[in-house]
C-alpha cells in the first residue's frame, strides 16, 4: 500500500461523507424539530462515539483537538444545561434524553444515507464489512474513542456503513494530529497555515503513516474499497 493510494482513497473516503452528512440534513433537522429546544452540536458531531459511551474527557478532547479549549468547556456545560449529558468525574455519559436523540438522529441520517445511496445499493454490504475490518485495528486517542460504534440489533445496513466510515475518519485525524506536531505545530497553528511547502510536507508525512492503516486488507480487497467509494455520488 503506498501513500499515494492511501492519499487518493482518503480523498474519495472524504468526499463521500461529506456529501452524506450534507444530503441528510433534512433528516437531521426533522430530529432537532423533534426534540424542541435541544441543539446538541457536539452530540450531532460524534453521536456515533457518544452511543458507545461513556466518553472521557481525554477522549473528547482528542476527539475535538481544533475546538478552543473554552469553546470544548462551553459545549460541555451546555449540554449538561440541555439534560443530555452528565459528567462524572472523568466520564461523560448520555442521559437517556441524549440517547435518545442520538439513536433517533442515528437512525434518520441512516434512512438519508439509504436515499442517496439507492442506485448504488449493491455495494454497501461489502463496503460494511470493509469498514467494520478496518475498525478492528488500534489506532490513535480520538480513533480509540471511536473505533468501537454502537450499532442498535436492527441497524439498516446504510446506517451501519455510514456509523462505520464516520467512526474510520478519527484514524486519518490522529495520524494527521501525529505528523503536524512533529512539524512542530499545534491545532491552532495547523489551521492557519496557507497552502505551500510546509503544508504538503505535513500531508505527505500523513500519507504516509495512513499507507499501513489499509494493510489488514487483501490487495484486491483495497482496489475493491477504491472502486466503491468512487461509484458512490458526492
Amino acid at each position: 500500500m503506498t501513500a499515494s493510494f492511501a492519499a487518493d482513497l482518503r480523498t474519495e473516503l472524504d468526499r463521500v461523507y461529506q456529501a452524506f452528512r450534507a444530503g441528510t440534513r433534512t433528516q437531521g433537522r426533522a430530529v432537532l424539530a423533534r426534540y424542541g429546544g435541544i441543539r446538541p452540536g457536539l452530540l450531532i458531531d460524534v453521536y456515533h462515539v457518544f452511543l458507545a459511551g461513556p466518553v472521557t474527557l481525554p477522549a473528547l478532547e482528542a476527539l475535538t483537538r481544533y475546538w478552543e479549549p473554552e469553546a470544548r468547556e462551553q459545549a460541555l456545560a451546555d449540554h449538561v444545561h440541555m439534560g443530555v449529558f452528565t459528567v462524572d468525574g472523568n466520564a461523560i455519559h448520555l442521559t437517556d434524553l441524549g440517547r435518545d436523540f442520538a439513536l433517533g438522529f442515528q437512525a434518520a441520517l441512516g434512512t438519508g444515507a439509504a436515499e442517496l445511496w439507492a442506485a448504488s445499493a449493491a455495494l454497501l454490504p461489502a463496503l460494511n464489512d470493509t469498514l467494520a475490518t478496518l475498525l478492528t485495528v488500534p489506532g490513535g486517542p480520538a480513533f480509540e474513542a471511536a473505533r468501537r460504534p454502537y450499532l442498535p440489533p436492527d441497524a439498516t445496513l446504510a446506517t451501519q456503513v455510514t456509523t462505520r466510515m464516520g467512526a474510520f475518519r478519527y484514524r486519518r485525524a490522529d495520524l494527521h494530529a501525529q505528523a503536524w506536531a512533529a512539524a512542530g505545530h499545534t491545532a491552532q497553528s495547523i489551521r492557519a497555515l496557507e497552502p505551500g511547502p510546509e503544508r504538503e510536507s505535513v500531508e505527505a508525512e500523513t500519507n504516509r503513516l495512513d499507507a499501513p492503516s489499509y494493510s489488514v486488507l487483501p490487495e484486491e480487497s483495497r482496489r475493491a474499497l477504491f472502486a466503491t467509494l468512487t461509484a458512490l455520488p458526492g
